[in-house]
């Protein structure tokens, strides 16, 4: 699928772009704390992977953030489908938990914004 997207096709032709095939709870340990200036985090559904949307995981992000460094999480809008759960909330939560400050819904893209 990746290679069918023209908008992914630096993901095989540049040097700057390293691929792996590696679950990120497995994944996240690689990296030394402190390195990325920004983090876009894509998980599946909550009912699918709920490790994604854990405090414990959203520590994991936050030790590997630069000071000053931001989160986007998008979430979509699953309370349209899931009755009863808010996922939106639960995940601001959890990212405060974290120690994320300036967390906020950006209700454009149906994700959240995030600081360390």
């Amino acid at each position: 699928m990746e290679k069918l997207n023209p908008w992914s096709s630096e993901l095989f032709s540049s040097k700057k772009i390293r691929r792996e095939s590696i679950s990120i709870i497995d994944g996240i340990e690689k990296f030394k704390n402190n390195f990325f200036d920004f983090i876009i985090h894509d998980p599946p559904s909550i009912v699918i992977a709920s490790e994604l949307y854990s405090s414990d995981f959203y520590a994991k992000l936050y030790s590997k953030l630069k000071k000053g460094g931001k989160l986007y999480h998008y979430t979509g809008n699953p309370g349209a489908k899931f009755r009863h759960m808010d996922v939106m909330g639960s995940v601001i939560r959890h990212l405060k938990e974290a120690g994320f400050r300036n967390v906020r819904k950006d209700e454009g893209t149906l994700g959240i914004l995030a600081e360390k």
